[in-house]
């Protein structure tokens, strides 16, 4: 399985000087990007390209992804991406019932046969609002019941874990629709408070989620809110290379 670091956790340096933060990628010999919550320009395609850094997906939202599809479709030509994710739920099928959700299921759908003509995959990522109940079912199961089977899923482990999810089930659950996982950990501050954190440092199993994610060979992207992003991706690194065998590097 490839791994590489989703641009969210090192956005505080990459929204001022891109190049930089891939540069510091580089230099702990990380090659591989799920990118996200950057601009996707030709300038920024051009600087992962000179960089020579895969792009494992292209992350956005439901609206920049149906509503600007030439542009993502440009960037992902350009960068050679044949993955998008759905980032979040829109704020309506979050906040709405069943035929809310259903009538996203069918957006998710139709996005997912536009870039297919493209060969591009859709994939949805999923954050805690997706295992709420609502009809005697969680908003995921709905989700992968009412869309086709090449719409595929990218499974966040901390917002799973968060939400007392079984990781290894939910792997199972999804199957070969398992496009991605987002890596980092669950770490509980008080009986109250809790926040993601270096993979190996908190709660979760991550032997189970590699044991059960390479039946599927999902890509790997580590992920993390952190203050120091690069000591953090570090930590998190090196424990996955510790402890799995895993392809980092170009």
């Amino acid at each position: 399985m490839k791994l590489g670091v989703q641009t969210y956790t090192i956005r505080s340096i990459a929204n001022k000087n891109f190049e930089l933060a891939l540069n510091l990628l580089s230099r702990k010999g990380i090659q591989k990007i799920e990118f996200a919550r950057l601009k996707a320009s030709p300038k920024n395609a051009k600087i992962i390209k000179d960089h020579d850094f895969e792009v494992l997906s292209v992350q956005a939202t439901y609206h920049k992804l149906a509503y600007k599809k030439q542009a993502m479709l440009h960037f992902c030509r350009a960068v050679e991406c044949h993955k998008v994710v759905v980032s979040v739920l829109p704020i309506l099928a979050i906040l709405g019932g069943r035929h809310t959700l259903l009538r996203f299921a069918k957006k998710l759908n139709q996005l997912k046969d536009f870039y297919k003509a493209y060969d591009i995959e859709v994939g949805f990522h999923h954050h805690d609002f997706e295992f709420k109940n609502i009809s005697g079912q969680t908003k995921l199961d709905m989700l992968l019941k009412h869309t086709d089977h090449d719409l595929k899923f990218v499974i966040d482990t901390y917002w799973a874990y968060s939400q007392n999810v079984d990781l290894k089930d939910l792997i199972d659950k999804i199957g070969h629709r398992l496009m991605g996982i987002h890596l980092r950990d669950y770490k509980r501050l008080n009986h109250k408070a809790y926040k993601d954190a270096e993979v190996g440092s908190g709660m979760i199993d991550f032997h189970e989620v590699i044991k059960h994610g390479r039946l599927y060979k999902p890509y790997l992207v580590i992920e993390q809110d952190s203050k120091s992003p690069m000591q953090s991706i570090e930590k998190s690194k090196r424990f996955l290379l510790d402890h799995f065998k895993l392809d980092i590097e170009t």
